[in-house]
């Protein structure tokens, strides 16, 4: 495995984990909007803007985690210090063909996995695809502000 496709894997996995994970974010950003609803908007922008922290700091762990996992599992001579052997089994014990669950043999969580870990390079392209096209949109929209300040800005006559 090259550091491309180390990267592709670890970043598609957190993607795909990001889903649940701002799912459950929002519940409970949305059970606490409702509880603070007599609230002051200060104290509701609050709640959402940590909502945000916590989604991306939930990626960034999942990403953490994710590259050690994979690091442990292709750690099998000794590159790596840090990278557990428990680690490893963790991981492979999801992505193996050959390894049942503990709760018995799961064909169809195998199976989902297997096909998600194949699309990974889809996932990734689709979310920096994504990522490009709201860039330029940010990026059209300052541009355009900065314009109307600045450019040909005349003021009102009386």
């Amino acid at each position: 495995m090259n550091a491309i496709s180390f990267l592709i894997a670890t970043f598609g996995w957190s993607i795909v984990h990001s889903i649940w994970q701002i799912a459950l974010i929002s519940i409970l950003v949305k059970v606490l909007l409702s509880l603070f609803s007599k609230g002051t908007s200060t104290m509701k922008y609050n709640i959402v803007l940590s909502g945000l922290f916590a989604a991306f700091m939930a990626f960034v762990i999942t990403f953490y985690i994710s590259a050690d996992l994979r690091i442990a599992a292709l750690d099998t001579r000794g590159f790596f210090n840090g990278a557990s052997a428990d680690r490893a089994l963790s991981l492979q014990a999801f992505t193996s063909p050959d390894t049942p669950y503990a709760g018995g043999q799961n064909d169809w969580i195998r199976t989902f996995m297997q096909r998600i870990d194949g699309s990974l390079g889809y996932i990734v392209a689709l979310w920096f695809a994504g990522f490009l096209f709201f860039l330029i949109r940010f990026l059209g929209g300052y541009l355009y502000i900065y314009r109307l300040r600045n450019i040909h800005a005349y003021r009102v006559s009386e």
